[in-house]
């Protein structure tokens, strides 16, 4: 059943119209021709002709039914009425995203004679430009902003400075998502001494995870990243594709955040809440694991411990320990992941002990010793 649970499932269905793809005689043609522009053509055995083909221009040929995505199996024929061997071939296509339309008529919000402005990119071109003074100003803010946001983990955890420039970074910036990752890091690194969290700041972390996902289309997220974006790109893609990073990173980090959150609640909790809070868990690390560009994910240590957790808790020790073991294989022992690979043996002892495999933990509380010297290495 765990298997089913990540099937693929494919569903086919006939499309209510025939879409006719066209065929170009350059390449250059595919892009600015809304008709084909190559004509029938007889060849000769042997001889060779390069034709281009490209999918409808206008959206409004492809089926309603048909979403972004979708994959469109027909044939492709290049004879009509003679029959030749070798001249009919499958073809699929993938159906693109539908192009962004101008912004409709929208009310002026009762400003002035209250009458209505179309709101278009010619309205963008049109304002007027910022004065360098004006830009320079707003560079400023911005980077003040910044640079608040920075100084939030240099205040003592509990001090009143960190609470008042927090609570007025989010008072004058609303949306900016820094602020509230960075908000929610320090919850997390509050209790970061025990290891494990206390009910009263997992609920804490709830709160804040659940805000950063608020202030995320995730539909429109998912959309961009479930269809395959070109390598060559111009400067517009490629800070549209640094603004969904961004955003990508953010959406792991919340979700990952309230697994953490729900272990610690769900652990705490009476049985009738407990219950809840399982399926409030299974539900957020489901979502989670859609976001990771593997099922197992061994190349991000905090994902992998969100995975761990899981397996621990449904007392799955062994894919808990395959999965630690194949980051230590592949990350190896470094100055750079110096704590993490710490923590990891840490944790592979532990689940030794809550296997009750007592040889293997003590063979593994020995290597720790050789593996990382409580003292250090030795100078050469």
């Amino acid at each position: 059943m765990e298997k089913l649970n990540g099937a693929v499932c494919f569903l086919e269905s006939n499309i209510s119209k025939k879409i006719n793809l066209n065929v170009y005689n350059q390449v250059s043609n595919v892009f600015v021709s809304q008709k084909s522009t190559a004509s029938k053509r007889a060849l000769e055995k042997g001889s060779r002709v390069a034709y281009f083909i490209g999918s409808p221009i206008d959206y409004s040929i492809y089926p309603k039914e048909a979403k972004p995505g979708d994959i469109l199996v027909g044939k492709l024929n290049f004879v009509n009425s003679v029959k030749i061997e070798g001249g009919q071939y499958m073809v699929n296509l993938v159906v693109p995203p539908p192009p962004t339309k101008p912004k409709e008529i929208i009310p002026n919000g009762g400003k002035e004679d209250g009458k209505e402005t179309i709101s278009s990119e010619s309205d963008e071109s049109s304002k007027p430009e910022k004065t360098k003074e004006e830009k320079t100003a707003e560079n400023l803010a911005e980077a003040i902003r910044d640079l608040q946001i920075s100084h939030l983990k240099k205040f003592p955890a509990e001090s009143t400075q960190r609470a008042e420039l927090l609570a007025e970074l989010e008072n004058n910036y609303p949306t900016h998502l820094p602020i509230f990752l960075t908000k929610l890091e320090l919850l997390l690194e509050s209790d970061s001494n025990n290891g494990t969290l206390s009910p009263e700041t997992a609920n804490k972390v709830l709160e804040v995870a659940d805000e950063i996902l608020k202030k995320i289309n995730l539909g429109e997220l998912a959309q961009y990243y479930g269809v395959k974006q070109e390598t060559n790109i111009n400067e517009a893609a490629k800070k549209k594709k640094k603004e969904n990073d961004d955003k990508k990173k953010a959406v792991i980090l919340a979700l990952r955040a309230k697994v953490q959150a729900l272990a610690v609640l769900a652990s705490d909790s009476t049985t009738l809440s407990s219950n809840d809070l399982e399926k409030q868990f299974e539900d957020t690390y489901k979502s989670l694991a859609q976001w990771w560009d593997s099922t197992l994910p061994t190349s991000d240590f905090k994902n992998l411990l969100a995975y761990i957790t899981r397996e621990r808790r449904a007392r799955r020790y062994g894919n808990a320990l395959k999965a630690l073991n194949k980051y230590l294989n592949e990350n190896g022992f470094t100055h750079d992941n110096l704590k993490d690979y710490e923590k990891a043996l840490e944790i592979k002892i532990e689940l030794f002990k809550e296997a009750e495999w007592v040889i293997w933990e003590n063979y593994e509380r020995k290597m720790k010793l050789v593996r990382i010297p409580p003292g250090g290495y030795a100078p050469f």
